[in-house]
């Protein structure tokens, strides 16, 4: 047994370079800089098995030698998350083809020892903050790796080889067979020698990355592959170590590959997910720059040709038509560069003197944004390791900390080695670093051991008193539970007004002061009033022109509408309006529309007599279409049109939308329709549907707000659409004055490149109608040019806009404040918007506001009997609002007893997708109708073409998606020249620089129309305007009050967890070119709970169960109009509820020991 033992120590001695290693007597000691470098697999085992039980883990990056700065970044990371980093060096003779460059293939093994040892003296320098160090090289021979027969190229070679199909054959696999079967083979020998808790690969060879990942998971190999980010060099070039071949003039054509990929991820940012249209701009630029050096001579040109530029799905690498975003996708390439042609003298022509192998030179890259489930982190990708992950999270490259586990052996053992290793960790954790404070204070506890530097909270107790904190005393935190604590544990609840997060800019006294100083600002949506330009004069009939002075109440044009009705009236030609939000574009297609349809005149056949013109009638037939993206700005322009068509009578409009009885709507197209609105989708199924529907008369086709109908994805009905109304397109002579083609107009605010693609789709030689002409884009070629023109925005001229910077945990407070200092003076506000991202969230905060008034949320600082006095005064007004609701607003609409004052008694109204249609319908007219002061809550559902009067107010508590998205809420107030006053909610960080954003939607750079609201200012205005805390004190109490209602109903409490989770799914869902504002790495989770009136910790938040749909919601509603009716019936009679109260109360009144009226 010595003899052998002897022996294995002698082969591992002989085994070992020249570099810094003692051996003392049967023992090997290697100094704090020593590699061992091992060329046999036992010596590396019985190595691997005394890290293991050191309870050590090792990370292996396996190369092929001539290392460079990308395997660096590779071995640093490794030794970032391991205590011991083996690196081996091999030259794989399997993965080289048969005419590949094997033989020249550069092996630098002095400069890559060298490399490899000046890694380690960084590592160990204290600017270091990693714990491991590369310990072991592994450069075995061919023989080791391969060691019963010779290693071979050929596809049909004999040996032992793994082989990973189909993902092996595709996109590199094609045209190098051999290459991923070598890689795989040698892979696997590594993987089994090295037995490595974690292997580390590159990101630039992401398909050998996904293969090796596939393998590991087939063959149930117990490692964890990590994927380190692409390393480039100063000119952009991925590091390579075959670089060295190309030489100056190939090196700076080579970028090619690398510039066309940036092309075509640069599309897929912008929205397009289609093959053609990704891969098109990475074809184009490679084909320019190819046509480009074809037409340089000879001497100073590089050819190259690509081989392949593939868009394949992430897990099968089969090709896509399109990228769905809930997977992702693999965009990758490859160029052949070919030898160099006339060489010059003293020309750096690379490695071998211009003699290139034919080796592909590729460059794969992911996409940006994009969650791909089983897979792992790079850097330009967002790929998460779990099923069902949010999409588009944006996670960085950084490090992921260790967990280290033990395993085999004793229990006892394993249990010691943890503990020894715990205490090694606390002992080498790291100071507090700027990091920590995105990370929050649990992160910082986690990874330093459970040590906390934040003290410990303190435990409120009955009286409302917080008892002291005693940690830093016995050295045992409060909330800590203690098995000789006698009682209850009582709840930790954290403090309101402590460690929030300070916001980063500092509040100029132009923001503060700019409403105050700023002059009138002329409204930029205002009528004319320079009494020029009225109705008739722009062409419209004195009949149409008296209706809307008399009825409509509207005498002079906007701007918008004097071009598009000038327009529209003389030309049968297509048109594009764009104007700002407010400024009437509804009517400004609607009246040449109706005018237009009022000079239609139909002629009487020869059986009837006389030839005498007669007008139109229903029975006529279909001559206008309008469409819209949703449900509510249909009914809208319904309601528009049939005021205007009050002075035509014999023009008839009607209404297809999704949501309604399709048998209703069958019923009115066969009665006859003139006009028809209708949404995309529920006009395609009647054209396909209703034979009744006739469009061959069709000659107005109106796309209202059409970003809106390319972001809803109605891109390929409208295609149907539009194929239909030409193909069905009929010419008649019986109607004078009908255009002979069909007229489109598109309506839009923003000019962006989906609303482009759908003017390509549907306009013909179109007039772009703007209400200012010096605003419109004179040169195309600059603005293909600059990307950022279309993606502008304009807000009202006369729209005063606020931004207010809250801490997470102070948002519901301040939103409450904000709400009750509006309302405090009658008649100063009369209604507000309040948006938010989701429909749970909208559900919570309305059943927030609408629950029972207690005395710490209202009427601060007054007497019972006032208050009593009060409410008595307003039982008239109420009872008035109440009986606007019906059964079908029964659940939308209610008084808000938070914040109704003496002065105002607040309705609230909350509006989202998932209610039924007539719901939405209902609400949205109670609060259209509305005298009194109300609010409504909602989704962006209706930030779009609604035009609800008198909206003074609108909040935006959660930003919006988009810019795009934000002008049109805001749009909600300052309509036609009025007013409005609009303030948006941002977290203190990141979202500060959303700021610059809102500057820039007002013209002329009026940043003066954008200040800054204190949050402390509106805490104090809602919550009391005495002297010191009480404000403080007051909000304390009212958040309070909403943890403690929301914990006493389960129904609730469910309510605020889907919300909040809600809410963290959509905030992840902002565009791509906003996320820098908004990135979800930057929440602190548990700060945004107490927002929603939770206690719990955020990672033990689960909501069982999915949103109802809309047909569940449709039963509850049925049924509760069910009990309503059989309550009417029976009111005279008990309820039930109050029956079983009353018998319950009785019956704990007899199981009580004693009484007053049961002494004995």
């Amino acid at each position: 047994m010595s003899h052998n033992l002897r022996l294995s120590l002698m082969m591992w001695t002989r085994r070992v370079s020249t570099l810094p290693i003692r051996l003392t007597g049967q023992r090997r000691c290697l100094s704090q800089s020593a590699i061992a470098v091992f060329r046999d697999v036992p010596p590396l085992r019985q190595y691997r098995k005394g890290l293991l039980l050191s309870g050590r883990t090792v990370g292996f990056v396996p190369t092929m030698g001539a290392l460079h700065d990308g395997h660096m970044s590779l071995i640093r990371q490794a030794a970032q998350e391991n205590t011991d980093v083996v690196v081996s060096i091999y030259v794989n003779p399997t993965q080289f083809g048969v005419n590949e460059d094997l033989d020249s293939y550069p092996r630098t093994w002095n400069e890559d020892l060298e490399k490899i040892q000046t890694l380690n003296t960084e590592f160990e320098s204290k600017s270091w903050t990693g714990s491991g160090r590369v310990t072991a090289i592994f450069a075995p021979t061919t023989k080791v790796v391969y060691p019963t027969l010779p290693p071979t190229s050929e596809l049909n070679g004999n040996g032992s080889f793994v082989t990973i199909t189909p993902l092996a054959t595709k996109l590199e696999g094609a045209s190098r067979p051999v290459f991923f079967r070598g890689v795989a083979t040698v892979c696997t020998k590594l993987f089994n020698m090295v037995t490595p808790d974690r292997v580390y690969f590159g990101q630039k060879d992401v398909q050998q990355s996904i293969i090796i990942k596939r393998m590991v998971q087939d063959f149930h190999i117990d490692t964890e592959v990590r994927v380190g980010p692409t390393s480039r060099e100063p000119d952009g070039l991925a590091m390579s170590s075959r670089n060295v071949y190309l030489g100056a003039r190939r090196r700076n054509v080579g970028l090619v590959l690398s510039r066309a990929l940036r092309a075509a991820e640069a599309v897929y940012l912008s929205g397009k997910k289609l093959r053609k249209e990704i891969l098109g701009a990475a074809n184009s630029f490679a084909q320019s720059t190819l046509a480009e050096q074809e037409l340089l001579p000879a001497y100073k040109r590089a050819r190259f040709e690509v081989d392949y530029i593939s868009l394949a799905d992430p897990e099968s690498l089969e090709e896509l038509d399109h990228v769905d975003e809930s997977k992702g996708a693999v965009l990758s390439g490859a160029v052949k560069m070919f030898p160099l042609e006339e060489p010059q003298e003293g020309e750096d022509c690379g490695l071998g003197g211009g003699k290139v192998p034919p080796q592909r030179w590729r460059e794969q890259k992911r996409e940006i944004n994009e969650t791909i489930p089983k897979c792992f982190a790079l850097t330009l990708v967002v790929i998460m390791a779990d099923d069902g992950m949010l999409m588009n999270f944006d996670v960085g490259d950084g490090i992921i900390s260790s967990q280290q586990k033990f395993k085999g052996g004793k229990w006892k053992d394993r249990l010691v080695a943890k503990k020894i290793a715990d205490h090694r960790y606390k002992k080498s954790k790291q100071p507090f670093t700027a990091d920590d404070s995105r990370r929050g204070e649990r992160g910082r506890e986690a990874d330093h051991g459970g040590v906390s530097s934040r003290p410990p909270k303190r435990q409120r107790l009955n009286n409302g008193d917080f008892q002291p904190s005693t940690a830093s005393i016995t050295g045992v935190s409060n909330n800590s539970s203690s098995k000789y604590a006698t009682g209850p544990q009582r709840e930790v609840i954290s403090s309101l007004f402590s460690y929030n997060p300070v916001a980063k800019t500092v509040p100029t006294a132009e923001e503060s002061t700019a409403h105050d100083d700023a002059e009138a600002t002329k409204a930029s949506n205002a009528p004319l009033v320079d009494g020029i330009d009225t109705f008739t004069s722009l062409g419209l009939s004195p009949e149409l022109a008296a209706h809307l002075l008399t009825k409509l109440k509207l005498k002079n044009p906007t701007a918008i509408q004097k071009s598009s009705i000038t327009q529209l009236l003389k030309e049968n030609c297509d048109g594009f309006i764009q104007a700002e939000t407010g400024s009437g574009k509804t009517l400004a297609y609607l009246l040449p529309l109706v005018q237009r349809l009022m000079n239609l005149s139909g002629r009487k056949s020869a059986e009837e007599g006389q030839g005498q013109p007669t007008p139109i009638h229903r029975d006529s037939g279909l001559f206008a279409i309008i469409l819209a993206p949703t449900r509510e700005l249909c009914k809208q322009i319904s309601v528009v049109l049939d005021s205007l068509l009050n002075c035509a009578h014999w023009l008839v409009a009607g209404t297809v939308i999704g949501g309604e009885k399709k048998k209703s709507e069958k019923a009115r197209l066969r009665k006859g329709l003139n006009i028809l609105v209708a949404t995309p989708g529920r006009l395609a199924d009647h054209l396909d549907n209703t034979k009744v529907l006739d469009v061959g008369l069709v000659r107005w086709l109106v796309l209202d707000e059409g970003d809106r109908l390319m972001e809803l994805g109605f891109e390929e009905e409208i295609q149907n659409i539009i194929k239909k109304l030409d193909s069905k397109r009929r010419p008649t002579s019986k109607i004078e004055n009908l255009p002979p083609k069909r007229l489109t107009v598109l309506c839009s605010a923003t000019l962006k490149m989906n609303v482009q693609r759908l003017g390509e789709m549907s306009l013909k030689d179109a007039v772009h109608i703007q209400a200012d002409p010096a605003d419109e884009i004179e040169d195309a070629s600059s603005q293909a040019g600059d990307a950022q023109k279309s993606l502008e925005f304009s807000a009202p001229a006369q729209l005063k806009q606020s931004f207010a910077i809250v801490a997470s945990k102070l948002r519901l407070v301040t939103l409450t404040a904000l709400l009750k200092s509006t309302f405090i003076r009658k008649g100063t506000v009369m209604k507000a918007i309040v948006f938010v991202s989701c429909a749970d969230s909208v559900d919570y905060h309305f059943e927030v506001f609408t629950r029972k008034s207690d005395k710490s949320t209202e009427g601060v600082g007054k007497g019972e009997k006032e208050r009593e006095g009060e409410e008595k005064e307003e039982k008239d007004s109420i009872a008035e609002a109440a009986s606007t609701t019906n059964s079908s607003t029964q659940g939308t609409v209610a008084e808000s007893p938070t914040l109704s004052n003496p002065n105002n008694s607040v309705m609230l109204h909350k509006l989202h997708g998932s209610l039924p249609q007539h719901v939405r319908t209902a609400t949205l007219s109670a609060f259209a109708k509305q005298k009194d002061t109300s609010v409504l809550i909602c989704t962006d559902v209706a930030s779009r073409g609604l035009d609800l009067p008198n909206v003074d107010f609108v909040i935006e508590y959660d930003p919006a998606f988009s810019a795009d998205d934000h002008l049109h809420r805001i749009g909600r107030t300052a309509r036609l020249g009025r007013d409005g006053r609009a303030m948006i909610f941002l977290l203190p960080g990141s979202e500060e620089g959303y700021i610059n954003v809102l500057k820039r939607g007002y013209r002329d750079n009026n940043t003066k129309a954008v200040t800054r609201s204190d949050e402390s200012d509106i805490l104090k205005r809602g919550f009391g305007r005495t002297n010191g805390k009480g404000w403080e004190e007051a909000a304390t109490e009212f958040q309070l009050d909403i943890e403690r209602w929301t914990l006493d109903n389960p129904s609730i409490l469910e309510m605020a967890r889907r919300a909040f989770q809600s809410h963290i799914r959509a905030y992840a869902t902002h565009i791509a070119s906003e996320r820098e504002y908004f990135n979800i790495k930057d929440l602190h989770l548990g700060h945004l709970a107490k927002g929603f009136g939770l206690r719990d910790r955020p990672t033990k938040i689960n909501v069982p169960g999915l949103r109802t749909g809309k047909e569940e919601t449709k039963k509850a509603f049925k049924a509760n109009r069910t009990v309503e009716s059989s309550d009417k019936k029976n009111e005279s009679g008990p309820k039930n509820d109050s029956a079983a109260d009353k018998m319950r109360k009785k019956m704990r009144e007899h199981m009580s020991a004693a009484n007053e009226f049961n002494i004995a």
